[in-house]
């Protein structure tokens, strides 16, 4: 079950119980920022808890995570987005430094081939020039089926890539490096957005995540910048 606490013009005691964009949710108004907005976190926590609710939509910048938290909530994690989106994360990054897709490579590394990393395997096969595959279990594998199907060039190292993606904790790579693993992801430098919602919501990613992995909103509906 997922709940949001917002600010607002008062403090309600009462949780509400509304949709917004599809998904339908505990609610809790926290009023201004103020002295007593701590407590009024705690006690509305306590209310979503007991609501069964598990994860929780926040204010951009929360200042409260560890009353959250202490009230056995978490927020809604973005990393399964980001992971399931590792080839629209390299595209956007050629992008911000201006280099051609089909003029550039990519280095994919990672403990093991799973679905992600294979997911982004195929995906930006047909769209760059070359790929590094360093994975230490299943790589092989998964540069052979590469080159078999799109007949694309496959190397064991990352020597030239302008973006290297870690699936895991791995030594440092070459070019820009994205992250996707723990909390590193959050810092990969691209801002994901949909313009299917209304400007405030538009760029909150937990949001994000919680319509994408609820099929409220498609992969299609995403905007990498």
């Amino acid at each position: 079950m997922l709940g949001l606490l917002f600010y607002g013009t008062q403090y309600e005691r009462k949780l509400i119980q509304k949709p917004l964009f599809g998904l339908m949710l505990w609610q809790g108004q926290i009023g201004p920022d103020g002295f007593w907005t701590g407590r009024r976190v705690t006690s509305l926590c306590r209310k979503l808890y007991h609501k069964r609710v598990n994860r929780i939509l926040l204010p951009q910048d929360f200042p409260y995570l560890d009353r959250i938290k202490q009230e056995g909530l978490t927020t809604v994690d973005p990393l399964p987005l980001y992971r399931s989106h590792a080839a629209q994360l390299a595209l956007a990054v050629l992008q911000q430094q201006h280099q051609v897709p089909e003029k550039s490579k990519v280095a994919l590394r990672g403990a093991q081939v799973d679905r992600d990393l294979c997911q982004a395997a195929c995906q930006l096969s047909p769209l760059v020039k070359g790929l590094a595959i360093m994975v230490t279990k299943g790589g092989e594998m998964l540069a052979h089926q590469l080159r078999m199907e799109y007949g694309i060039p496959v190397y064991p190292d990352h020597h030239e890539a302008a973006v290297t993606i870690h699936f895991s904790p791995a030594e440092q790579g070459v070019g820009r490096e994205l992250h996707l693993y723990g909390a590193k992801a959050m810092d990969c430098g691209v801002c994901i957005s949909s313009s299917k919602l209304p400007q405030e919501w538009s760029h909150s990613v937990p949001l994000l995540t919680a319509l994408w992995e609820t099929g409220k909103i498609g992969s299609e509906s995403l905007e990498f910048t």
